[in-house]
């Protein structure tokens, strides 16, 4: 959890104002609890707690991905929304026999991947709008 600027002090009525306190000051203690007193740091904040799950090496806002759990399968679909090719290395925060399934044409293909930090690197190149499953079993 993130806090900006502090935690609550006192209660919607007079009567909640001890729990809140107690409450408060349990979350205070608490290494799950962050807080910040700028904007600015609470991505930072957020950070610390998380890992992404999909990682571009250089940024672009075109490349959209979704992430669904299905049978026990990580399926991943990312697509490209830009009118011009995309190359870009991803690192997925997901490891296992990973395989490339086209949509448009049916066809399901093995794809190049390098395992790290139980992480899957991998290097995409995607055609203007194509769109693409990984899954993961």
């Amino acid at each position: 959890m993130v806090a900006l600027g502090g935690l609550p002090k006192i209660g919607m009525a007079e009567d909640e104002t001890k729990s809140v306190k107690e409450i408060s000051q349990r979350l205070g203690e608490s290494d799950r609890v962050k807080i910040v007193n700028k904007i600015d740091d609470v991505i930072k904040a957020v950070n610390e707690f998380t890992q992404p799950d999909v990682m571009l090496n250089k940024p672009c806002g075109e490349l959209f991905y979704l992430h669904r759990q299905n049978e026990g399968k990580d399926i991943y679909f990312i697509s490209n929304s830009l009118d011009e090719s995309v190359s870009r290395e991803i690192t997925i925060n997901c490891a296992g026999n990973i395989s490339l399934w086209h949509p448009t044409t049916g066809e399901i293909s093995s794809i190049s991947a390098e395992n790290r930090d139980n992480k899957t690197v991998i290097k995409l190149d995607l055609k203007p709008f194509e769109g693409i499953f990984l899954v993961f079993e």
